[in-house]
Protein backbone atom coordinates (compact mmCIF):
# COMPACT_ATOMS: atom_id res chain seq x y z
CA UNK A 1 0.00 0.00 0.00
CA UNK A 2 2.85 2.36 1.11
CA UNK A 3 4.73 1.44 -2.43
CA UNK A 4 1.53 2.24 -3.90
CA UNK A 5 0.73 5.37 -2.00
CA UNK A 6 4.33 6.51 -3.21
CA UNK A 7 4.19 5.71 -6.56
CA UNK A 8 0.80 7.59 -7.21
CA UNK A 9 2.77 10.84 -5.50
CA UNK A 10 5.88 10.39 -7.61
CA UNK A 11 3.46 10.58 -10.95
CA UNK A 12 1.08 13.05 -9.94
CA UNK A 13 4.64 15.61 -9.77
CA UNK A 14 6.01 13.80 -12.70
CA UNK A 15 2.97 14.61 -14.92
CA UNK A 16 2.52 18.10 -13.86
CA UNK A 17 5.79 18.67 -14.90
CA UNK A 18 5.77 17.65 -18.29
CA UNK A 19 2.18 19.24 -18.83
CA UNK A 20 4.06 22.54 -17.34
CA UNK A 21 7.50 22.40 -19.03
CA UNK A 22 5.97 21.33 -22.59
CA UNK A 23 3.26 24.27 -22.45
CA UNK A 24 6.18 26.41 -21.36
CA UNK A 25 7.73 26.01 -24.81
CA UNK A 26 4.90 26.46 -27.29
CA UNK A 27 5.55 29.89 -28.62
CA UNK A 28 3.67 32.81 -30.20
CA UNK A 29 3.96 31.14 -34.08
CA UNK A 30 4.64 27.55 -33.77
CA UNK A 31 3.33 25.69 -36.37
CA UNK A 32 -0.08 23.02 -34.99
CA UNK A 33 2.01 20.35 -36.04
CA UNK A 34 5.29 21.00 -34.13
CA UNK A 35 2.62 21.35 -31.11
CA UNK A 36 1.15 17.84 -32.27
CA UNK A 37 4.53 16.09 -32.82
CA UNK A 38 5.99 17.45 -29.46
CA UNK A 39 2.44 16.35 -27.14
CA UNK A 40 3.32 13.35 -28.55
CA UNK A 41 6.23 12.83 -27.01
CA UNK A 42 4.59 13.13 -23.21
CA UNK A 43 4.10 10.08 -21.47
CA UNK A 44 1.88 11.01 -19.04
CA UNK A 45 -0.47 13.97 -20.58
CA UNK A 46 -3.07 13.17 -23.46
CA UNK A 47 -4.35 16.18 -25.41
CA UNK A 48 -7.86 17.07 -27.15
CA UNK A 49 -9.11 19.70 -29.97
CA UNK A 50 -11.23 22.43 -28.00
CA UNK A 51 -12.25 25.39 -29.78
CA UNK A 52 -9.79 26.31 -32.03
CA UNK A 53 -7.33 25.16 -29.91
CA UNK A 54 -5.66 22.08 -27.68
CA UNK A 55 -6.57 21.17 -24.25
CA UNK A 56 -3.78 19.45 -22.36
CA UNK A 57 -4.08 17.67 -19.14
CA UNK A 58 -3.06 14.55 -16.99
CA UNK A 59 -5.69 11.89 -15.32
CA UNK A 60 -2.23 11.46 -12.92
CA UNK A 61 -3.13 15.06 -11.63
CA UNK A 62 -6.89 14.48 -11.80
CA UNK A 63 -6.41 16.88 -14.45
CA UNK A 64 -5.96 19.62 -12.03
CA UNK A 65 -2.90 20.69 -14.32
CA UNK A 66 -3.83 22.14 -17.91
CA UNK A 67 -2.45 23.70 -20.86
CA UNK A 68 -4.68 25.64 -23.00
CA UNK A 69 -3.09 26.39 -26.72
CA UNK A 70 -4.63 28.51 -28.73
CA UNK A 71 -4.39 28.55 -32.38
CA UNK A 72 -4.76 30.89 -34.85
CA UNK A 73 -7.37 30.06 -38.59
CA UNK A 74 -3.80 29.68 -39.89
CA UNK A 75 -3.10 27.26 -37.16
CA UNK A 76 -0.54 28.99 -35.26
CA UNK A 77 -0.14 29.23 -32.03
CA UNK A 78 -1.26 32.38 -30.69
CA UNK A 79 -0.40 31.65 -27.31
CA UNK A 80 -0.26 28.50 -24.58
CA UNK A 81 -1.86 29.33 -20.95
CA UNK A 82 -0.43 26.90 -17.80
CA UNK A 83 -3.29 26.87 -15.38
CA UNK A 84 -3.25 24.63 -12.04
CA UNK A 85 -6.17 24.32 -10.36
CA UNK A 86 -4.99 22.44 -7.13
CA UNK A 87 -1.53 22.27 -5.55
CA UNK A 88 -1.25 19.13 -3.99
CA UNK A 89 1.98 20.04 -2.49
CA UNK A 90 0.57 23.45 -0.91
CA UNK A 91 -2.12 21.57 0.74
CA UNK A 92 -0.53 18.56 1.68
CA UNK A 93 2.11 20.98 3.62
CA UNK A 94 -0.46 23.29 4.89
CA UNK A 95 -2.51 20.15 6.84
CA UNK A 96 1.31 18.82 7.53
CA UNK A 97 2.34 22.02 9.21
CA UNK A 98 -0.92 22.91 10.98
CA UNK A 99 -0.85 18.99 12.54
CA UNK A 100 3.08 19.05 13.07
CA UNK A 101 2.36 22.24 15.29
CA UNK A 102 -0.51 21.11 16.78
CA UNK A 103 1.78 18.04 18.16
CA UNK A 104 4.25 20.68 19.03
CA UNK A 105 2.05 22.37 21.39
CA UNK A 106 0.96 18.89 23.32
CA UNK A 107 4.06 17.98 23.61
CA UNK A 108 5.02 21.06 24.95
CA UNK A 109 2.27 21.05 27.44
CA UNK A 110 3.08 17.25 28.30
CA UNK A 111 6.96 18.65 28.91
CA UNK A 112 4.94 21.18 31.56
CA UNK A 113 3.28 18.27 33.49
CA UNK A 114 0.11 18.15 32.45
CA UNK A 115 -1.36 14.81 33.04
CA UNK A 116 -2.18 13.74 29.57
CA UNK A 117 0.73 11.33 29.35
CA UNK A 118 -1.96 8.04 28.52
CA UNK A 119 -1.87 9.46 25.10
CA UNK A 120 2.15 9.46 24.48
CA UNK A 121 5.55 7.50 25.07
CA UNK A 122 3.30 4.04 25.36
CA UNK A 123 0.96 5.31 27.73
CA UNK A 124 2.54 4.00 30.85
CA UNK A 125 2.40 7.30 32.70
CA UNK A 126 -0.67 9.62 33.49
CA UNK A 127 1.78 12.35 34.40
CA UNK A 128 5.22 11.89 32.47
CA UNK A 129 8.35 11.60 35.00
CA UNK A 130 11.02 13.98 34.31
CA UNK A 131 12.85 12.26 31.61
CA UNK A 132 10.18 11.61 29.62
CA UNK A 133 9.17 15.40 29.92
CA UNK A 134 12.42 16.45 28.81
CA UNK A 135 11.80 14.33 25.82
CA UNK A 136 8.62 15.73 25.15
CA UNK A 137 10.26 19.16 25.55
CA UNK A 138 12.88 18.10 22.78
CA UNK A 139 10.27 17.08 20.51
CA UNK A 140 8.15 20.09 20.83
CA UNK A 141 11.46 21.88 19.77
CA UNK A 142 11.71 19.22 17.09
CA UNK A 143 8.45 19.25 15.43
CA UNK A 144 8.10 23.09 15.89
CA UNK A 145 11.50 23.44 13.46
CA UNK A 146 9.81 20.86 11.07
CA UNK A 147 6.31 22.84 10.87
CA UNK A 148 8.55 25.60 9.95
CA UNK A 149 10.62 23.62 7.44
CA UNK A 150 7.38 22.82 5.44
CA UNK A 151 6.15 25.87 5.85
CA UNK A 152 9.49 27.64 4.31
CA UNK A 153 9.63 24.48 1.33
CA UNK A 154 5.93 25.50 -0.01
CA UNK A 155 6.94 29.05 -0.43
CA UNK A 156 4.67 30.37 3.02
CA UNK A 157 8.08 31.85 4.50
CA UNK A 158 12.08 32.16 3.75
CA UNK A 159 13.14 30.61 7.42
CA UNK A 160 15.13 27.95 6.89
CA UNK A 161 16.92 27.13 3.54
CA UNK A 162 16.37 24.45 1.14
CA UNK A 163 19.54 22.24 2.16
CA UNK A 164 17.90 22.62 5.86
CA UNK A 165 14.52 21.64 4.33
CA UNK A 166 16.44 18.86 2.34
CA UNK A 167 17.86 17.50 5.65
CA UNK A 168 14.92 18.17 7.70
CA UNK A 169 11.98 17.10 5.81
CA UNK A 170 12.88 13.59 5.09
CA UNK A 171 14.31 13.37 8.65
CA UNK A 172 10.63 13.74 10.12
CA UNK A 173 9.27 11.72 7.36
CA UNK A 174 11.59 8.40 8.61
CA UNK A 175 10.59 9.58 12.40
CA UNK A 176 6.74 9.97 11.29
CA UNK A 177 7.32 6.14 9.20
CA UNK A 178 8.54 5.01 12.67
CA UNK A 179 5.72 6.75 14.59
CA UNK A 180 3.20 4.96 13.07
CA UNK A 181 4.84 1.49 13.88
CA UNK A 182 4.76 2.37 17.39
CA UNK A 183 1.60 3.74 17.80
CA UNK A 184 0.14 0.24 16.70
CA UNK A 185 2.12 -1.73 18.69
CA UNK A 186 1.46 0.86 21.56
CA UNK A 187 -0.71 -0.69 24.86
CA UNK A 188 -2.60 1.90 25.42
CA UNK A 189 -5.87 2.26 24.00
CA UNK A 190 -5.73 5.92 24.62
CA UNK A 191 -2.68 6.59 22.18
CA UNK A 192 -4.00 4.65 19.61
CA UNK A 193 -7.21 6.11 19.58
CA UNK A 194 -5.56 9.49 18.79
CA UNK A 195 -1.77 9.19 17.20
CA UNK A 196 -2.59 6.33 14.92
CA UNK A 197 -4.35 8.99 12.68
CA UNK A 198 -2.10 11.73 13.86
CA UNK A 199 1.02 9.60 12.78
CA UNK A 200 -0.67 8.10 9.68
CA UNK A 201 -1.90 11.82 8.58
CA UNK A 202 1.80 13.41 9.14
CA UNK A 203 3.47 10.32 7.32
CA UNK A 204 1.49 10.36 4.49
CA UNK A 205 1.88 14.44 4.00
CA UNK A 206 5.42 14.87 4.71
CA UNK A 207 5.82 12.10 1.99
CA UNK A 208 4.32 14.57 -0.53
CA UNK A 209 5.91 17.58 0.70
CA UNK A 210 9.59 15.41 0.63
CA UNK A 211 9.18 14.52 -2.71
CA UNK A 212 8.43 18.23 -3.77
CA UNK A 213 11.50 18.84 -2.12
CA UNK A 214 13.77 16.81 -4.35
CA UNK A 215 11.51 17.33 -7.22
Amino acid sequence: MFLIYTAGIFYWFEAEKEVRVLCSIFAEGKSVEMVRKTLDTGNLLNYSDKDKGITVNSIYTLNSAECTISLSESTAVIESVYRQSFRLEIAAGIVAAVTTFLLAGFQLLLSFGLPWGEFAWGGFHKELPKSLRMGSFVSFVLLTVGGFSVLSSIGFMELISSLGNRIIIPLLTLLFMGSVAGNFNSKSEKEKMIMIPVSIILFCTYIIVCINVFG
